[in-house]
Protein backbone atom coordinates (compact mmCIF):
# COMPACT_ATOMS: atom_id res chain seq x y z
CA UNK A 1 0.00 0.00 0.00
CA UNK A 2 1.16 3.33 -1.18
CA UNK A 3 1.79 6.10 1.61
CA UNK A 4 -0.97 9.16 1.22
CA UNK A 5 1.08 12.12 -0.13
CA UNK A 6 2.70 14.52 2.24
CA UNK A 7 1.83 11.88 5.50
CA UNK A 8 4.34 9.51 7.09
CA UNK A 9 4.71 6.45 6.06
CA UNK A 10 3.88 4.78 10.13
CA UNK A 11 0.46 6.65 9.59
CA UNK A 12 -0.82 4.10 6.98
CA UNK A 13 0.14 1.61 9.59
CA UNK A 14 -2.81 0.06 11.85
CA UNK A 15 -2.10 1.03 15.86
CA UNK A 16 -1.58 -2.58 16.64
CA UNK A 17 1.49 -2.27 13.90
CA UNK A 18 2.99 0.60 14.85
CA UNK A 19 3.06 -0.77 18.84
CA UNK A 20 4.80 -3.99 17.55
CA UNK A 21 7.19 -1.68 15.96
CA UNK A 22 7.77 0.68 18.63
CA UNK A 23 8.11 -2.62 21.33
CA UNK A 24 11.16 -3.72 18.63
CA UNK A 25 13.11 -0.27 19.46
CA UNK A 26 11.50 1.83 16.70
CA UNK A 27 10.31 5.30 17.45
CA UNK A 28 6.66 5.07 16.58
CA UNK A 29 7.11 7.62 13.34
CA UNK A 30 11.01 6.00 12.31
CA UNK A 31 10.22 5.00 8.70
CA UNK A 32 8.96 1.72 7.58
CA UNK A 33 12.07 -0.54 6.87
CA UNK A 34 14.56 0.97 9.10
CA UNK A 35 16.52 -1.29 10.67
CA UNK A 36 17.62 -0.91 14.91
CA UNK A 37 21.19 -2.48 15.82
CA UNK A 38 20.35 -4.45 19.28
CA UNK A 39 23.85 -3.93 20.34
CA UNK A 40 23.68 -0.07 19.87
CA UNK A 41 23.78 1.94 23.63
CA UNK A 42 23.47 5.37 22.00
CA UNK A 43 20.04 6.56 21.49
CA UNK A 44 20.82 8.95 18.69
CA UNK A 45 21.44 6.48 16.14
CA UNK A 46 17.84 5.69 15.12
CA UNK A 47 15.52 8.34 16.54
CA UNK A 48 16.91 11.78 15.38
CA UNK A 49 15.87 15.57 16.70
CA UNK A 50 13.70 15.83 13.78
CA UNK A 51 11.26 12.81 14.52
CA UNK A 52 10.14 14.31 18.07
CA UNK A 53 9.81 17.21 17.38
CA UNK A 54 6.37 19.14 16.06
CA UNK A 55 6.49 22.57 16.50
CA UNK A 56 4.24 23.30 13.32
CA UNK A 57 1.39 21.80 15.04
CA UNK A 58 1.41 24.93 17.44
CA UNK A 59 0.02 26.85 14.20
CA UNK A 60 -2.62 24.52 12.83
CA UNK A 61 -4.44 23.80 15.97
CA UNK A 62 -7.39 25.59 16.47
CA UNK A 63 -6.88 29.10 17.45
CA UNK A 64 -7.89 30.23 20.91
CA UNK A 65 -8.53 34.17 21.80
CA UNK A 66 -5.82 35.48 24.01
CA UNK A 67 -6.57 35.17 27.56
CA UNK A 68 -5.26 38.28 28.63
CA UNK A 69 -7.07 38.24 31.97
CA UNK A 70 -5.68 34.54 33.22
CA UNK A 71 -1.88 36.12 31.54
CA UNK A 72 -2.77 39.44 34.18
CA UNK A 73 -3.25 37.34 37.04
CA UNK A 74 -0.71 35.34 36.70
CA UNK A 75 2.11 38.19 36.24
CA UNK A 76 0.29 39.72 39.33
CA UNK A 77 0.77 36.97 41.34
CA UNK A 78 4.82 36.49 40.52
CA UNK A 79 5.30 40.72 40.72
CA UNK A 80 3.67 40.00 44.17
CA UNK A 81 6.37 36.99 44.85
CA UNK A 82 8.96 39.27 43.45
CA UNK A 83 8.49 41.83 46.25
CA UNK A 84 7.73 39.45 49.40
CA UNK A 85 9.55 36.73 48.90
CA UNK A 86 12.33 37.48 45.88
CA UNK A 87 14.28 33.87 46.83
CA UNK A 88 11.28 31.68 45.90
CA UNK A 89 10.49 33.52 42.60
CA UNK A 90 11.82 30.12 40.79
CA UNK A 91 9.52 27.93 41.92
CA UNK A 92 6.44 30.33 42.18
CA UNK A 93 7.07 31.18 38.60
CA UNK A 94 6.91 26.68 37.82
CA UNK A 95 3.41 26.21 39.75
CA UNK A 96 2.39 29.33 38.29
CA UNK A 97 2.99 28.18 34.83
CA UNK A 98 1.21 24.90 36.08
CA UNK A 99 -1.87 26.86 36.47
CA UNK A 100 -2.07 29.01 33.58
CA UNK A 101 -1.31 26.79 31.21
CA UNK A 102 -3.23 23.93 32.78
CA UNK A 103 -0.36 21.47 32.44
CA UNK A 104 0.75 18.57 34.18
CA UNK A 105 3.91 19.96 34.64
CA UNK A 106 5.84 22.67 35.03
CA UNK A 107 9.49 23.57 35.04
CA UNK A 108 12.76 25.52 34.62
CA UNK A 109 15.84 24.55 33.87
CA UNK A 110 19.51 26.15 34.18
CA UNK A 111 22.59 26.10 32.87
CA UNK A 112 25.23 25.25 35.25
CA UNK A 113 28.30 27.79 35.07
CA UNK A 114 30.46 25.58 33.31
CA UNK A 115 27.94 25.18 30.64
CA UNK A 116 28.48 21.48 30.53
CA UNK A 117 25.01 20.58 32.66
CA UNK A 118 21.43 21.80 32.66
CA UNK A 119 19.73 21.19 36.47
CA UNK A 120 16.11 21.71 36.85
CA UNK A 121 16.36 24.53 39.21
CA UNK A 122 12.42 24.67 39.82
CA UNK A 123 9.48 21.75 39.03
CA UNK A 124 5.77 22.05 39.62
CA UNK A 125 3.43 18.91 38.91
CA UNK A 126 3.87 15.51 38.21
CA UNK A 127 7.46 15.67 38.06
CA UNK A 128 8.38 17.76 40.86
CA UNK A 129 9.76 14.96 42.87
CA UNK A 130 13.00 15.35 40.27
CA UNK A 131 13.89 18.86 41.60
CA UNK A 132 17.29 19.31 41.19
CA UNK A 133 17.97 16.67 38.71
CA UNK A 134 20.70 17.38 35.91
CA UNK A 135 21.00 15.95 32.52
CA UNK A 136 23.91 16.51 29.96
CA UNK A 137 23.80 20.09 27.59
CA UNK A 138 24.64 18.88 24.78
CA UNK A 139 22.33 15.71 24.35
CA UNK A 140 18.66 16.72 25.58
CA UNK A 141 16.18 19.18 25.19
CA UNK A 142 17.04 21.61 27.36
CA UNK A 143 19.80 21.99 25.21
CA UNK A 144 18.05 21.18 21.73
CA UNK A 145 16.40 24.49 22.66
CA UNK A 146 19.30 26.56 23.88
CA UNK A 147 21.11 25.83 20.82
CA UNK A 148 18.37 26.65 18.03
CA UNK A 149 17.11 29.83 20.55
CA UNK A 150 14.03 29.46 19.57
CA UNK A 151 10.47 27.83 21.42
CA UNK A 152 10.34 23.94 20.62
CA UNK A 153 7.16 21.65 20.66
CA UNK A 154 8.40 18.05 21.51
CA UNK A 155 6.38 15.10 21.29
CA UNK A 156 7.52 12.13 23.84
CA UNK A 157 10.78 12.99 23.80
CA UNK A 158 12.23 10.00 25.91
CA UNK A 159 12.28 8.41 22.51
CA UNK A 160 15.65 9.62 22.02
CA UNK A 161 16.92 10.91 24.96
CA UNK A 162 17.24 7.67 27.32
CA UNK A 163 18.36 9.33 30.56
CA UNK A 164 14.87 10.45 30.99
CA UNK A 165 13.38 7.18 30.35
CA UNK A 166 13.13 6.30 34.02
CA UNK A 167 11.19 9.33 35.01
CA UNK A 168 7.18 8.93 35.44
CA UNK A 169 5.08 9.38 34.40
CA UNK A 170 5.95 9.93 30.70
CA UNK A 171 5.70 13.25 28.40
CA UNK A 172 3.34 13.20 25.77
CA UNK A 173 4.14 16.78 24.72
CA UNK A 174 6.77 19.29 25.85
CA UNK A 175 6.39 22.84 25.19
CA UNK A 176 10.10 24.99 26.05
CA UNK A 177 11.26 28.39 25.53
CA UNK A 178 14.46 29.87 25.99
CA UNK A 179 15.66 32.06 29.17
CA UNK A 180 17.74 34.74 27.65
CA UNK A 181 19.70 37.07 29.65
CA UNK A 182 22.17 39.71 27.78
CA UNK A 183 20.97 38.37 24.79
CA UNK A 184 22.26 34.87 25.83
CA UNK A 185 20.66 31.78 26.54
CA UNK A 186 21.06 30.77 30.07
CA UNK A 187 18.22 27.23 30.09
CA UNK A 188 14.25 26.97 29.51
CA UNK A 189 11.16 26.94 30.69
CA UNK A 190 9.03 24.03 29.87
CA UNK A 191 5.27 22.72 30.03
CA UNK A 192 4.51 18.91 30.23
CA UNK A 193 1.48 17.58 28.99
CA UNK A 194 1.70 13.77 30.71
CA UNK A 195 -1.49 12.74 28.31
CA UNK A 196 -2.88 13.55 25.40
CA UNK A 197 -6.02 14.95 26.78
CA UNK A 198 -5.15 18.47 24.81
CA UNK A 199 -2.63 19.36 22.94
CA UNK A 200 -0.08 22.79 23.16
CA UNK A 201 -1.03 25.71 20.84
CA UNK A 202 -0.25 29.23 19.99
CA UNK A 203 -1.78 30.97 22.71
CA UNK A 204 0.34 28.49 25.26
CA UNK A 205 3.13 29.78 23.73
CA UNK A 206 2.22 33.36 24.18
CA UNK A 207 1.28 33.17 27.93
CA UNK A 208 4.72 30.81 28.43
CA UNK A 209 7.12 33.14 26.45
CA UNK A 210 5.37 36.56 28.62
CA UNK A 211 5.90 34.38 32.14
CA UNK A 212 9.50 33.19 31.10
CA UNK A 213 10.68 37.02 31.57
CA UNK A 214 10.38 37.28 35.27
CA UNK A 215 13.24 33.60 34.75
CA UNK A 216 15.11 35.40 32.83
CA UNK A 217 15.64 38.14 35.82
CA UNK A 218 15.76 35.36 38.27
CA UNK A 219 18.27 33.91 36.07
CA UNK A 220 20.07 37.40 36.78
CA UNK A 221 19.49 37.09 40.58
CA UNK A 222 20.57 33.55 40.88
CA UNK A 223 23.98 34.26 38.90
CA UNK A 224 24.59 37.13 41.31
CA UNK A 225 24.19 35.61 44.19
CA UNK A 226 27.11 33.26 43.64
CA UNK A 227 29.22 36.04 42.14
CA UNK A 228 30.48 37.23 45.78
CA UNK A 229 30.39 35.57 48.54
CA UNK A 230 27.93 37.89 50.73
CA UNK A 231 25.88 39.77 48.11
CA UNK A 232 22.96 41.07 50.96
CA UNK A 233 20.27 41.84 48.80
CA UNK A 234 21.48 43.70 46.12
CA UNK A 235 20.74 40.91 43.20
CA UNK A 236 17.04 41.21 44.62
CA UNK A 237 17.15 45.00 44.63
CA UNK A 238 18.14 44.72 41.17
CA UNK A 239 15.44 41.72 40.31
CA UNK A 240 12.86 43.72 41.63
CA UNK A 241 14.21 46.68 39.73
CA UNK A 242 14.00 44.39 36.42
CA UNK A 243 10.98 42.90 36.50
CA UNK A 244 9.09 43.02 33.39
CA UNK A 245 5.68 44.64 35.15
CA UNK A 246 4.93 47.17 37.61
CA UNK A 247 5.69 46.23 41.53
CA UNK A 248 4.93 48.27 44.57
CA UNK A 249 5.58 47.19 48.22
CA UNK A 250 2.89 48.60 50.83
CA UNK A 251 2.83 48.41 54.65
CA UNK A 252 0.19 46.81 56.70
CA UNK A 253 -1.86 50.22 56.22
CA UNK A 254 -1.80 49.76 52.47
CA UNK A 255 0.75 52.83 52.01
CA UNK A 256 3.18 52.05 49.33
CA UNK A 257 6.71 51.70 50.55
CA UNK A 258 8.72 51.16 47.92
CA UNK A 259 8.15 50.53 43.97
CA UNK A 260 10.37 49.53 40.73
CA UNK A 261 11.23 50.91 37.85
CA UNK A 262 8.42 49.76 35.70
CA UNK A 263 6.08 51.64 38.38
CA UNK A 264 8.48 54.67 38.28
CA UNK A 265 7.55 55.01 34.96
CA UNK A 266 3.57 54.50 34.97
CA UNK A 267 3.44 57.48 37.11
Amino acid sequence: MRPRAGIPEDRDLSFEARSEREGKGFPSNAPVGAQVDPTSTDPRVDVPLESILCTDALSRRPPRLPDHEAESRALGCMAQVLADSPRTLLQSLAQEIQTTLQCDSAGISLLSNDGTKVQWAAVAGSWKPHIGRRSPRDFGPCGDVIDRNAPLLFRRFERRYAHLQSIAPCSEECLSVPIQVAGESVGTVWAIMHTDRRGFDNEDLRLLLSLSRFAASARWAVASLHAVPDPGDAPYRTLFDLAPVAVYSCDAAGVIRDYNNRAASQE
